[in-house]
């Protein structure tokens, strides 16, 4: 408690440090079964946890607080994107990891004598978002494709009572769900596994 106690006073609370011990982290109560802590940081009344499925925020009013909101932002349906990087100044105390999932903007304050490893995860998280990208465009190039092949075929239904009509809704409902869980993978745990080894020997 006297820690939180020294953060709130001094203003540090909100300032974080990469996690070199993934198994301490607070999000780790929080996961799928499926789900595992790839890189993180946190400080006195934050934790930003990147699984391979989702970033998982843990998050207090303050230092002291034991309270804590548990959000999560899937990168299935969340963009990472608008992803920048503020280097120190001189006087500064910590530099500034910024980015989007979604609609939701973030800004992390990392501690000045981490800044090498802030850029590192910068490099990481390019690498998702880049990927994410990739499968965004995907899914759109598909559902033009789709939207012209309709648009080039006449559908004749002429078994009565409208079953190959039931049976072609049937079909696109199918080709829907299988193309977009290809083109919008849950996990992503290759690409960010691959990106750390990139970024590492950089």
């Amino acid at each position: 408690m006297k820690i939180g106690v020294v953060s709130d006073l001094t203003g540090g609370a909100d300032i974080c440090a990469p996690v070199t011990d993934l198994a301490s982290l607070q999000a780790l109560a929080f996961l799928a079964p499926s789900e595992g802590a790839l890189l993180a940081l946190s400080s006195a009344k934050e934790e930003y946890t990147f699984t391979n499925e989702a970033l998982v925020t843990v998050t207090g009013a303050s230092a002291m607080s034991t309270k804590r909101t548990v959000q999560r932002y899937e990168y299935q349906t969340h963009h990472l994107h608008a992803l920048r990087f503020e280097t120190c100044g001189v006087t500064d105390r910590d530099c500034e990891l910024k980015f989007a999932m979604g609609r939701q903007e973030f800004s992390i304050d990392i501690a000045k004598a981490e800044q090498t490893t802030a850029q590192f995860y910068y490099r990481v998280l390019s690498e998702l978002s880049r990927a994410q990208e990739e499968h965004l465009r995907q899914w759109d190039f598909a559902k033009l494709a789709l939207d012209a092949s309709v648009r080039a075929t006449t559908v004749q239904d002429t078994s009565g009572g409208g079953k190959l009509l039931v049976e072609q809704t049937n079909a696109l409902q199918e080709w829907y769900h299988t193309t977009f869980s290809t083109t919008n993978p849950r996990c992503y745990k290759s690409v960010l596994e691959t990106a750390l080894q990139r970024a590492s020997s950089t």
